[in-house]
C-alpha cells in the first residue's frame, strides 16, 4: 500500500455563531494515499467542505491533528504552513474564483508568481500556457473569465490549481455549478490527471462523482462514515 501523503487524527472544528457553538467536524480520521483519488462525500453542511479547507491549509482545527507526510501541519511556523498551501495542494472550487481583470493566462500565470519559488516569469508563464494546453483552452488563453463558459472558467481554475505542481489536487464542489454535459467533461479531465499520477481529493454531494474514485469516504453531521471503495 501506497504511503500516506496526508492524515487527520480526531479532527474536530467549531464555530461560533451568535454566541453559540456549531460543531462542524467532530474527530474525524482518515488518511490519504500518494496517487489516490479520493470522494468525500456528503450532504450540504455535513461537513465536507470544511474538511477540505482544513486539509488545504485555509483553516485551523480546534481540535486533532493534519499530518503531511508524517509531520503536523498546524505545528509549523506560519511561514511554513504558507509555503504548504502555495506549493504542495492545489485548490479547485465550485465558483472558480479567477480574478475577472485578467485573462485565462494571467490568472494561472499569478498562482505561479504568489509561489516565490525561483522561478522566472517567463518560464512560469510558458507552464501557464502548457496548462491551459492541457485541459483544452489552447484557443482561449487571451479571454477574460466574463467571455469564457462555465465549463471553460473551471478548467482555467484547475491549471492554476496545477501550476506549481502540487502534491495533492483538492477540489470542493468542481461540477456543482456546470450542466451535466460540462460536468462529465471536467470528470474526465480529473480521470486523465489522476492516470497521470496525480494524487486528488474531490468534496461532493454527487454518488456519480464519488463513483470514479478509488475510494469514498462519507460524512453525516461531521462525522466519518463510510470509508469504503465504491461498488
Amino acid at each position: 500500500m501506497s504511503e500516506a501523503i496526508l492524515e487527520t487524527r480526531g479532527l474536530g472544528r467549531t464555530f461560533t455563531e451568535g454566541g453559540r457553538e456549531l460543531r462542524v467536524l467532530d474527530g474525524v480520521d482518515t488518511s490519504i494515499a500518494v496517487g489516490e483519488k479520493l470522494a468525500i462525500l456528503g450532504r450540504s453542511g455535513s461537513g465536507k467542505s470544511t474538511l477540505l479547507h482544513l486539509i488545504g491549509g485555509l483553516d485551523t482545527p480546534t481540535e486533532g491533528q493534519i499530518l503531511y507526510r508524517g509531520t503536523s501541519l498546524h505545528e509549523l511556523p506560519e511561514k511554513e504552513i504558507d509555503a504548504y498551501r502555495r506549493t504542495h495542494v492545489g485548490l479547485v472550487f465550485q465558483f472558480y474564483h479567477l480574478l475577472p481583470e485578467l485573462n485565462a493566462v494571467e490568472n494561472v500565470l499569478i498562482g505561479g508568481l504568489i509561489a516565490e519559488d525561483g522561478r522566472t516569469k517567463s518560464a512560469i508563464k510558458q507552464r501557464a500556457e502548457s496548462l491551459l494546453e492541457r485541459v483544452g483552452l489552447k484557443d482561449r488563453m487571451k479571454h477574460r473569465p466574463a467571455k469564457l463558459s462555465g465549463g471553460e472558467r473551471q478548467r482555467v481554475a484547475i491549471a492554476r490549481a496545477l501550476i506549481n505542481e502540487p502534491d495533492v489536487l483538492l477540489a470542493d464542489e468542481p461540477t456543482g455549478n456546470l450542466d451535466a454535459d460540462t460536468g462529465r467533461s471536467i470528470l474526465e479531465l480529473f480521470h486523465e490527471l489522476h492516470a497521470e499520477g496525480q494524487t486528488m481529493v474531490l468534496v461532493t454531494h454527487d454518488d456519480k462523482v464519488a463513483e470514479a474514485a478509488d475510494r469514498v469516504v462519507t460524512l453525516v453531521n461531521g462525522r466519518l462514515a463510510a470509508d469504503l471503495p465504491p461498488d
